[in-house]
Parts: structure tokens; sequence; C-alpha cells
């Protein structure tokens, strides 16, 4: 290794659905209201079936803002870790979790200097996009290297940054890989 740079990053991860349990009992409250009226429709009471129309109301605003909540996106801030070797650089998250089932692990991203087909810098973001063929390897624990989760390739890489970290890490990007920064 000839450099290393860590900083924070922030990744999307999706969110977790709130108050799941008390969901499941509305949509059972609107399941049983929906067949009382159609229980009283079928027995022409037409005073019950608007009586069972206004308690349907009140489940249906529950579990509308029940739903609000549902697997909402949002960036957490992680550390990642910019290793530069001669021909290559990896970019490591020593733990994260995107809740996606794969609890707390370790992320990697390899490509070589010579594979990058193009660096752009979003001002807006903060954010580096990199575009090339890259491998990205999922370890099963935090800050450990030994088993592998998976394996896959990656044609683009986002690396958020912090405004104090923008200047470094281009320069260290630029200078390693031979290739500028659009």
């Amino acid at each position: 290794m000839i450099d290393r740079y860590s900083f924070t990053t922030k990744i999307l991860v999706q969110g977790k659905l709130k108050k799941q349990g008390l969901v499941k009992v509305f949509w059972i409250l609107f399941v049983f209201i929906l067949l009382l009226i159609l229980f009283k429709l079928l027995m022409e009471d037409i005073e019950g079936v608007i009586k069972s129309l206004r308690g349907i109301i009140v489940p249906c605003v529950l579990i509308s803002i029940a739903y609000r909540n549902l697997k909402r996106e949002k960036y957490v801030p992680y550390n990642m870790d910019i290793e530069f070797y001669d021909n290559f650089m990896k970019m490591i998250i020593p733990s994260i979790d995107t809740k996606s089932g794969r609890g707390l692990h370790c992320e990697v991203v390899e490509i070589n200097y010579t594979d990058i087909e193009q660096m752009e810098y979003n001002i807006p973001l903060f954010c580096l996009h990199i575009y090339g063929p890259m491998r990205k390897i999922e370890y099963a624990k935090p800050n450990n290297f030994d088993e592998i989760i998976s394996e896959v390739k990656i044609s683009t890489y986002d690396i958020y940054m912090e405004a104090k970290d923008r200047e470094v890490l281009l320069d260290k990007m630029k200078k390693y890989s031979g290739k500028e920064i659009n």
C-alpha cells in the first residue's frame, strides 16, 4: 500500500417499517368492517351500511399514517478508508448495515487504475462518481476479511464526502490514478 485516506461517507439505506404489529391489527379491523358492510348490504340494512362506512374511515386514516413510515430511505454516515496501491485502489467500509438483511458486515470495492473510464465530481452532492469495471466484495463480519458472503462486478461507485475532505481526496485520486476528474 502506497497511501491511505480515512474519512466519513454516507450510504443510502432502507428504513424499517415502524409499528408493524399495529398495521396488522388495523388491516384485520379493516377487513372485518368490510365483511360487516357486505353482510349488512346482503340483509338490505342501508342505515347499518352507512354507520359501518363511518367506522371504516378511522382504520383507513390510521393505516395510511402507519404506511407513511414504510421503508423510507435515508443517508447514514459510515467510516470509509481508501487504500491506494501501485496499480489499483480499494474503497473499504469496515462496518456497515444497509438494512438489506445481511446485518453488520464489511464492504470492499476494488478497481484497477487502468479500468477507470471516468471520474466526475458532483458539487451540490459532494459526491465523486467513478465509472468502470470494478469488484465489490462483502465480508460476513465487520473489520474481518475472512468469510466472503458476496462478490459482484459493478460499473459505477459513488463516494460521498464532506467539504473538508474534498480537496485532499480528489487530489489523491488524481495523483494515484493518473486520471482527470470532471
